[in-house]
């Protein structure tokens, strides 16, 4: 663990040969020389946030003080509670990868509480250096990724309402700002950012950022185009009722055919063990092991597998993680080579009937074939990747081309992503 006050500098980006866009216009032609080149450049007062102390830790053992913190702060969203990113790290952190380092930065008040927690690991990725992430991530696609902070709404569920009620100060909000002034001034330790993940409504990512990039300066932004939702009516006829007519006669002979006719079979497996038992041998069994875990440890969340047979013969997985009114589908595979659209079919149908049934609000679709996705209903999720390098990395197009992570000009120059549009 390592505590700095050192003084706070702002990162601040130029566009080459082109004037920075004022919104979030994509750019589908831009001159090849256009690439971005980080200067940093010292701004503000050194003293502004005296009360927040910055650590960075290395290791889950040192975390386990603020564990209870931790939790109080991620309130009832499962997916960053302390105990889903320690386990997602017993996995797929240092022990599977020996480029990966944990980097959990912490911001605590002047009184030793926690104040933000920006859960993140270190890798070592080639052309692209020392990358940050997220943990619960890479090679698992994120449910949501974020910082965790006080809230200044008084709706987290410890006793801090973030809001200091004597000066009106956002605690979290500082905090937050704390971290990304502590990151720019240790740019030595990392050379690129990459968060995955994220919604484009994340009401805290933003104050973290805009220490890094003043004045709403341009990230590289790409939108997440395997993350789509099904918004679910009230009852299974009103969702058929949304398709063609011609679909909806495909569905009724599939139904007749298959179900009907005792051909296709479902079965829905709760408990981990079992879905480890029965799903280890057709899935990635580090994932299912991973789930099964990260679920039986975790508050709030399940983990159900449904399992589709079609003439007795295992043919579809789906794994799929319940919380609260949304069922999020992280898996699914195919395991014979016929028959393969009716089973995708049948697939779909199973979980959207069901989760109609039980009232829910919405599926979401992690990791999805697009064309999939948009035949059964789905609408594109407000998930998207944004990328922010080092000020110590040498810029040339060659990099833009690398931080960029499309090998065309025309990707290459999508850079209209202003701070205050993630709001």
């Amino acid at each position: 663990m390592t505590n700095s006050c050192s003084e706070p500098t702002a990162l601040t980006i130029h566009l080459a040969e082109r004037n920075r866009p004022d919104d979030l216009t994509t750019h589908d032609s831009a001159p090849v020389g256009c690439v971005l080149h980080f200067l940093l450049s010292p701004i503000g007062d050194p003293n502004s946030r005296p009360d927040m102390q910055i650590h960075s830790f290395s290791s889950f053992a040192d975390l386990e003080p603020i564990r209870d913190q931790w939790n109080q702060l991620a309130g009832d969203v499962p997916f960053n509670r302390f105990e889903w990113h320690q386990c997602w790290w017993q996995f797929f952190g240092d022990s599977a990868n020996s480029e990966r380092e944990l980097f959990v930065v912490v911001a605590t008040d002047d009184a030793g509480r926690v104040a933000a927690i920006a859960p993140w690991y270190r890798q070592q990725c080639g052309t692209r250096g020392r990358v940050v992430r997220f943990l619960a991530t890479h090679p698992t696609r994120p449910i949501h990724s974020t910082v965790i902070a006080r809230s200044d709404t008084g709706t987290d569920t410890g006793t801090d309402t973030g809001t200091d009620t004597g000066t009106g100060t956002d605690t979290g909000g500082e905090a937050l700002s704390a971290i990304g002034d502590w990151l720019e001034s240790h740019s030595s330790q990392w050379d690129a950012i990459e968060f995955d993940g994220v919604t484009t409504d994340d009401c805290r990512l933003p104050t973290l950022i805009s220490s890094l990039a003043e004045e709403g300066t341009p990230l590289y932004r790409t939108v997440d185009n395997r993350r789509f939702r099904i918004p679910l009516p009230a009852s299974w006829p009103q969702y058929v009722s949304g398709f063609a007519p011609a679909t909806q006669l495909e569905l009724d002979r599939i139904v007749q055919g298959y179900v009907n006719e005792g051909r296709a079979t479902f079965e829905v497996l709760t408990d981990p063990r079992v879905v480890l038992q029965q799903c280890g041998s057709v899935v990635d069994s580090r994932l299912c092991e991973y789930l099964c875990e990260a679920t039986s440890q975790s508050e709030n969340v399940d983990l159900m597998a449904l399992v589709l047979k079609l003439d007795g013969q295992l043919v579809a997985t789906q794994l799929v993680l319940k919380s609260e009114q949304t069922w999020h589908r992280v898996f699914y595979a195919i395991h014979v080579e016929n028959d393969r659209e009716v089973i995708d079919q049948l697939s779909m149908m199973t979980l959207v009937h069901m989760a109609i049934d039980r009232k829910l609000t919405q599926i979401d679709l992690v990791g999805c074939d697009p064309l999939d996705a948009l035949a059964w209903q789905g609408e594109r999720s407000n998930f998207i990747h944004l990328q922010l390098a080092a000020s110590t990395v040498p810029h040339t197009p060659l990099m833009g081309l690398v931080f960029s992570n499309e090998g065309t000009a025309k990707n290459w120059c999508k850079t209209g992503m202003n701070i205050a549009g993630l709001h």
